[in-house]
């Protein structure tokens, strides 16, 4: 659309609506636009934290594992160690080897599987436990395949449609160890924060708001309540009524157009007055001029500037 007939639309439109929904809507609309955008700048800041401190706290929870296995424990007293770090409400960490063989799980899950008639085993880590299972599966497909990963790698997934937030870090020492750590939390566990960090927002934003319909609201009414009285004080000067003198004492723009008014229609007032004693005294003066035309014996006549008869005494 044009812009110039969009802008007639717009002042139309606000040509019907009262002086005080205009003042108060523009500033409504502003502050709603304002307390929107620090809401949602707000939201994304706190995803980005939550972000952060998940990050930190995988690789966190990372070295220490890595510190642990520096002591040469077992497979069993590893599992037992990752199942005491408690690092967050439903964190999990669990160790794998290249060929993607789980070696320990903070789910205690037993790493060794016993196949019939034969010597046991080490488990899948993608035939474990249900989040084990789905969250190596996905490593796997992300990378290719395990051997793949020779850096730490943070990264998240998506686990019964929820976000995780994952590390991957490959650890290895004198004795041929070659393997992965993986450390997983889930976002929920932050998520009561961010919860709160939103509410908290939100309150703040309804309260901003009401509090800006109310100055608005104020700020309207201390703005129309003098032109109103003006246009109320206008409309009984044209009624005749002289006696409601308009009272506004105030000292800015608003209060100079009522001294203005009061000035003019006290001078309106004066010149009516005027007017009429003016009006009078030609009353007076024309039947004085008229006793005295007839009072004259012989005939007199008054003609207009075109010769026309508009008076005659009796006489005449």
């Amino acid at each position: 659309m044009p812009i110039h007939p969009l802008k007639r639309l717009v002042v139309k439109l606000f040509n019907k609506l009262p002086l005080r929904t205009v003042l108060i809507v523009p500033f409504v609309l502003q502050t709603v636009s304002a307390v929107a955008l620090v809401g949602y700048l707000s939201f994304k800041s706190s995803q980005e934290a939550i972000e952060d401190v998940a990050h930190q706290l995988i690789e966190q929870v990372g070295e220490r594992i890595r510190d642990r296995l520096a002591d040469n424990s077992t497979p069993s007293e590893i599992s037992t160690f990752l199942d005491r770090l408690h690092f967050s409400k439903s964190g999990q960490t669990f160790i794998m080897d290249r060929s993607g063989n789980l070696v320990a799980a903070s789910t205690l899950e037993t790493p060794a599987a016993k196949p019939a008639k034969q010597q046991p085993a080490r488990s899948l880590a993608v035939n474990s436990s249900t989040r084990t299972r789905d969250i190596a599966r996905q490593i796997a497909n992300r990378f290719g395949n395990f051997p793949a990963l020779q850096t730490s790698q943070q990264f998240t997934l998506t686990f019964k449609r929820e976000r995780q937030f994952v590390r991957v870090a490959p650890y290895r020492n004198a004795r041929g160890l070659d393997w992965l750590i993986v450390v997983v939390v889930p976002e929920s566990d932050f998520i009561d924060r961010l919860h709160a960090n939103t509410h908290h927002t939100l309150w703040l934003s309804a309260g901003t708001l009401a509090l800006a319909i109310a100055i608005g609201s104020l700020t309207s009414r201390w703005v129309t309540k003098p032109i109103l009285r003006l246009n109320t004080a206008a409309k009984n000067v044209a009624k005749g009524d002289w006696d409601r003198p308009l009272e506004i004492k105030r000292l800015d723009e608003v209060g100079e157009l009522a001294n203005s008014f009061n000035l003019m229609a006290a001078q309106l007032q004066q010149a009516l007055a005027d007017q009429k004693s003016l009006n009078e005294a030609l009353a007076q003066s024309e039947s004085q001029l008229k006793q005295f035309i007839e009072a004259i014996p012989a005939g007199v006549s008054i003609h207009d500037t075109s010769g026309k008869v508009v008076y005659l005494n009796q006489t005449g």
